[in-house]
């Protein structure tokens, strides 16, 4: 997906970096493409994003001042789509999930590792859905929550653009991903690839 894709162009730039995702698989995998490409392999902090704290927040950017000492930016790739599905069937299970992932994640680690941003003068950059596509009927959970994302990015740029740390709102638009294959049975929009997109 675009992750893997933004991680390889990063790591081509020399960048460290640090992956935090629930998937040890995911991450092995990207290790091995990093290594193909004679990059350094990524420092891996497992977080399971659909239950996590703020506490595991704090402990996540406390084990990142101890191993690497800085943090130059973080990127909000994380997205939970269970599936296109009418508003009034959703299961409260799925929409706290949904949330959990698409939103608070991004919000806990904001708040954890703005003292580690605002020392490097860093950036914060939110992937974002395209917000006519995601408001239309049956994308449910995923496409309130990506909607608030919008909000949330809108509100963390006016508040912590003037200690320096800035924030952008990155639309890659539509992009053959996993999400959009299983939300699209025939995608007429021409998705670009996610290497493209990254």
């Amino acid at each position: 997906g675009i992750g893997q894709a933004l991680c390889l162009q990063l790591a081509q730039r020399d960048c460290q970096l640090i992956v935090a995702g629930p998937n040890p698989r995911k991450v092995d995998q990207l290790a091995t493409n990093l290594e193909q490409a004679g990059s350094a392999p990524p420092l891996m902090y497992p977080v399971d994003q659909s239950g996590a704290t703020a506490e595991d927040y704090d402990r996540m950017a406390d084990a990142i001042e101890r191993e690497c000492g800085r943090l130059d930016g973080v990127v909000h790739l994380a997205g939970q789509f269970s599936g296109l599905t009418p508003l009034m069937q959703i299961g409260a299970d799925a929409w706290q999930k949904a949330f959990a992932v698409n939103v608070h994640s991004a919000q806990w680690i904001n708040q954890s590792c703005r003292p580690l941003l605002k020392k490097a003068q860093g950036t914060i950059v939110f992937a974002l859905e395209d917000p006519e596509l995601i408001g239309q009927a049956f994308w449910g959970a995923y496409g309130a929550s990506k909607g608030a994302l919008v909000k949330l990015a809108e509100i963390t740029r006016e508040e912590l653009e003037a200690e320096g740390i800035r924030v952008i709102g990155w639309q890659p638009g539509p992009t053959l991903t996993r999400i959009r294959k299983s939300a699209f049975v025939e995608d007429h929009a021409q998705p670009q690839s996610a290497e493209s997109a990254a």
